[in-house]
C-alpha cells in the first residue's frame, strides 16, 4: 500500500518546482503547469501500466482474455460478440503487433491519464489538488479494475473537447467510438446539450421531476443499465453513500457561489452541469457498485469541478477550510474503502511476480 502515500506525496512534493515560468539551467521559459502535468502523467502512467496481474479486480480476466484469442485469425475475432467491437479489435491489434499484454496495460493507461492530465491541464486552477482527487475518489485506481470502460471514459473525456468547442460531428463520432468500448458510454451524449437549460425555477423544477422519475422507476432501469454495465466484472467501489453526500454539497457550493464560479470561466459552466447530471444518474443506480460505474462519465468531472468552484470563493479562509477538507474526505474514502474493495492493497509491478 505505500505506493499510494508515496503518489500523493510526490504530487503535492513536486507541484511548487514548477510554478515558475522559467526551467533552471536551460532557461526555457515554459507555461508553469504543462511541465508539472508531464512528469505526473509520466509516473501515474508507470505505476498503471506496469502493474502486476494481481493488481485490480479484473486484470487476470482480461489477461487470460487476451492469451485466448491470441491464436484467432481477424475474421474470428468478433464471433460471439454482440456489442464493444472496438475493444476486440484493439486487443487484436496489440496482440498482433507486439504479443505482450503488458504492453495493453501501458496503452490503457497512457490513454486514460493522459486524457485527465490534458483536462486538467487545461481547465483545473488548481492542479495538483486535481490529481489528489482522481486518487483520492478512486477514478485513479478504477483504472486498474476495468480496462474496457477505461477506454470509454478516455474517449468521452477528450470528446468533452468538443462540447465547449462547439463542434457536434466530433463529439458523435467519439462517443460512438468509447461505445464500441464500453456501451455504456452512451449515457455520455446528452451532455452536449446541457448548455442550452438555464438553472432558474422552472428549469430547477424539471430536474426534480427527473428525478423523481428516475426513483419510481428505479428498479427497472437499474436492471437495464446492469444488464449494458457488463456483469462479466467484479464490483470496485468509490464510496457509495458517502461519495453521493460528498456530490449533493459539492453541487450546493456550486449554486451558491454560481455567479464567481460561471464569471471565472465560460467552461465552468459545462462542469457545473456535468455534476449534475451525476447526481441525477446515481440514485437510480441504488448505489450497486457495478452499475454506479455509469455516473463516473459525469462524476469524473468532479475533479476539475471541486478545485475551480473554491478558487471562486473570495474569502479566503472558506477557501482554505473548503481545500483541506475536500482533500482530507478524498483521502479518508480512499484508504477507507477504495483499496480494499478493488484489491489493490499489495500493489506489485508485473517483475515482481
Amino acid at each position: 500500500m505505500i505506493i499510494y502515500p508515496f503518489l500523493l506525496l510526490f504530487i503535492i512534493a513536486t507541484y511548487p518546482l514548477f510554478r515558475t515560468r522559467t526551467l533552471l539551467k536551460t532557461k526555457t521559459v515554459i507555461e508553469k503547469n504543462r511541465f508539472y502535468t508531464l512528469i505526473i502523467t509520466f509516473v501515474l502512467t508507470v505505476i498503471a501500466g506496469l502493474r502486476g496481474l494481481s493488481v485490480g479486480i479484473d486484470t487476470y480476466n482480461y489477461y487470460y482474455s487476451f492469451i485466448s484469442r491470441s491464436y484467432l485469425s481477424f475474421s474470428d475475432i468478433f464471433i460471439g460478440v454482440t456489442k464493444e467491437y472496438g475493444y476486440r479489435l484493439f486487443e487484436f491489434s496489440v496482440n498482433l503487433l507486439f504479443s505482450n499484454f503488458q504492453i495493453l496495460l501501458i496503452i490503457v493507461a497512457l490513454l486514460y491519464v493522459g486524457a485527465v492530465s490534458y483536462n486538467i491541464y487545461k481547465h483545473s486552477s488548481i492542479p495538483f489538488l486535481s490529481y489528489i482527487y482522481f486518487i483520492g475518489f478512486g477514478f485513479y485506481t478504477f483504472g486498474m479494475t476495468a480496462t474496457r470502460q477505461t477506454i470509454a471514459i478516455a474517449l468521452i473525456l477528450i470528446a468533452f473537447q468538443y462540447i465547449y468547442k462547439k463542434q457536434l460531428i466530433k463529439f458523435l463520432l467519439i462517443v460512438g467510438l468509447a461505445s464500441t468500448f464500453h456501451v455504456t458510454a452512451l449515457v455520455f451524449l446528452p451532455s452536449y446539450w446541457f448548455n442550452k437549460f438555464k438553472l432558474n425555477k422552472r428549469s430547477v423544477l424539471f430536474l426534480a421531476v427527473i428525478v423523481l422519475g428516475f426513483l419510481i422507476f428505479k428498479d427497472k432501469l437499474r436492471e437495464l443499465l446492469l444488464y449494458y454495465s457488463g456483469v462479466d466484472y467484479g464490483s470496485s467501489e468509490t464510496g457509495g453513500n458517502r461519495f453521493y453526500f460528498l456530490l449533493i454539497f459539492s453541487l450546493l457550493i456550486g449554486i451558491i457561489y454560481r455567479k464567481p464560479f460561471l464569471e471565472k470561466s465560460e467552461n465552468n459552466k459545462y462542469l457545473f452541469f456535468m455534476i449534475i447530471a451525476a447526481t441525477i444518474i446515481i440514485p437510480m443506480t441504488q448505489f450497486h457498485p457495478a452499475v454506479m460505474r455509469l455516473s463516473f462519465y459525469y462524476s469524473i468531472f468532479l475533479i476539475l469541478y471541486i478545485p475551480n468552484i473554491l478558487n471562486a470563493i473570495n474569502d479566503r479562509i472558506i477557501r482554505l477550510i473548503g481545500n483541506y477538507g475536500y482533500v482530507l474526505a478524498s483521502l479518508y474514502m480512499f484508504f477507507s474503502n477504495t483499496i480494499s474493495s478493488s484489491n489493490l492493497e499489495s500493489y506489485t509491478f508485473f517483475w515482481q511476480q
